[in-house]
């Protein structure tokens, strides 16, 4: 009978960890998944900003006209 229990806990604690395994993986995989979203993002954002830059450089001011 005790062997019989042995195994019972025994099983029941390989399922606990199997599961925690499992829900460990799951949040990893959407931890990198959104790292990744997140670089993707932020390429966009520095992508954008050195447009703007770029813009912003190439404009010329008009209210100077006096230092020419």
């Amino acid at each position: 009978m005790k062997v019989w229990m042995s195994v019972l806990l025994l099983s029941c604690l390989l399922s606990c960890v199997a599961a925690e395994g499992f829900t460990a993986l799951a949040t990893m995989t959407k931890a990198l998944y959104n790292e990744k979203e997140l670089a993707h993002e932020m390429r966009k954002y520095v992508d954008i900003e050195t447009e703007r830059l770029a813009q912003v450089r190439r404009y010329k001011p008009y209210h100077n006209l006096s230092d020419q």
